[in-house]
């Protein structure tokens, strides 16, 4: 599978300690408090307290305010920049790196290529070209993508840059897969909204489902909101210490 979340070693131990959230701002007449925090502080309000998973999620992926929602973050003009913008090297050598597991693992008859949040689609773009290059050694094997893509301004783009106009946008808002496509090289592509929705054949998805659900139900760091000083209104996070390095070597 390939992600740019990168896993923590089982050895290391993740404390959720008290966490004051970087979400503040004045509540006088001088400056209109943001958006996003007026939603949330809205929300907290009306439903009590969220988790920092549900905080993150409204902040970034919000359809209305959220950051990956309303902003183009990458490239020279933008926020970040990652790898695969710079250079090839870096999706190339992960192609490299894929067929050579692939090939370890027996050659299955099904390759399919997972990546959470693909940006521009570059890093797949350039994992995909080895695969064409390398084409004698893929052999008869059915290689897929799948993409896991919350932001419909990068699943367009990405859509673009790997398949030109060979894609579609799904019909209903409520199905699994919002957008196909394929690319020139007959590589069909697929866009979903959440990893769980991404077909379950895949046992290095099952464990990081797994993960995810054990670390969610260790320790749960609510956000809610503080007192504020001075006219000013936070969001603040407070929870109790949790070690996660057990529920990662139990698996």
């Amino acid at each position: 599978m390939i992600s740019r979340v990168f896993s923590a070693s089982a050895a290391v131990r993740w404390r959720a300690a008290q966490t004051r959230l970087s979400c503040s701002a004045p509540t006088g007449e001088e400056k209109p408090r943001p958006s996003m925090l007026r939603h949330l502080t809205s929300k907290i309000k009306a439903t009590g307290p969220i988790t920092v998973a549900e905080y993150m999620r409204e902040a970034l992926t919000n359809p209305v305010t959220g950051y990956y929602v309303r902003n183009d973050m990458l490239g020279p003009d933008g926020d970040f920049i990652t790898s695969p913008e710079i250079s090839q090297i870096f999706g190339e050598l992960l192609g490299v790196w894929t067929l050579s597991e692939w090939m370890a693992a027996g050659r299955p008859k099904r390759l399919q290529l997972v990546e959470l949040g693909p940006g521009k689609g570059s890093l797949a773009g350039d994992v995909l070209r080895v695969f064409s290059q390398l084409r004698s050694v893929v052999g008869g094997a059915s290689v897929s993508l799948h993409l896991v893509e919350v932001s419909p301004v990068l699943s367009r783009l990405q859509a673009q840059n790997l398949t030109g106009s060979r894609n579609r946008e799904a019909d209903g808002e409520d199905q699994l897969v919002y957008r196909r496509g394929e690319t020139a090289a007959g590589v069909p592509v697929s866009w979903y909204r959440r990893l769980e929705d991404v077909p379950s054949g895949l046992d290095q998805l099952r464990q990081v489902r797994a993960v995810h659900q054990q670390l969610r139900a260790a320790a749960e760091v609510p956000a809610d909101l503080g007192g504020g000083q001075q006219g000013h209104e936070e969001l603040r996070g407070e929870g109790g210490a949790a070690d996660a390095a057990g529920v990662l070597e139990g698996l």
